[in-house]
């Protein structure tokens, strides 16, 4: 953690529970960053479309496909944590938290974010990048780029215990037939052709 003079945090949260926080402050996954400077949201509806004859594209189906969330973030050295105990274990708070952007990127679980458009769960950083430059020498610039993940539910349905086949149930049988001249073919008939040969 630097040393010297630490500015507190510029959003108050005096008397906020962490429980609290997660819901009213942008965060990714339960961590508090000193700035979120751009947050783009983009949430797509696909259309489905199937050709026929005409030419035209005939529209049977639409689905929302999963939502993408980049967030511009920014931590300095020089501030403390909006939630005490974030971001240590190392000597500068902005390395902590590339390291902590880059463990949830390499755990592959799902988390929820929060912004001040809306709660998104089941979310994966799909992308970091950050740039050092000579303003950001101790601070961290860093873009997250996350995708939602689909979770399939699973449900349990009851069933009958009892046989869902009868004994009398024919399952599909087929029976051979011997020719005769009756089941002739009609061109058969008419090219003279006899049913024994």
């Amino acid at each position: 953690m630097a040393t010297g003079y630490l500015s507190p945090n510029g959003s108050p949260t005096d008397g906020l529970t962490y429980d609290a926080m997660l819901y009213c402050k942008t965060n990714i996954g339960g961590y508090f960053f000193d700035g979120f400077m751009q947050v783009d949201h983009n949430i797509e509806l696909e259309v489905t479309e199937n050709p026929v004859e005409t030419g035209a594209a005939v529209v049977d189906h639409a689905y929302v496909k999963p939502a993408t969330v980049t967030m511009k973030v920014m931590m300095s050295d020089v501030h403390q944590s909006l939630y005490p105990g974030q971001f240590t274990g190392t000597r500068f708070r902005s390395t902590n938290a590339w390291h902590t952007l880059k463990k949830l990127q390499g755990d592959r679980i799902p988390f929820s974010i929060f912004t001040r458009l809306g709660l998104y769960e089941n979310m994966l950083i799909t992308n970091l990048s950050a740039s050092d430059t000579a303003d950001t020498f101790r601070a961290l610039s860093a873009t997250v780029t996350l995708r939602e993940i689909p979770v399939a539910r699973v449900k349990e349905v009851k069933i009958s215990a009892a046989d869902q086949t009868t004994t009398k149930t024919e399952m599909g049988k087929i029976e051979a037939s011997n020719l005769t001249d009756v089941d002739m073919s009609l061109l058969a008939q008419l090219m003279g052709v006899s049913a024994s040969g």
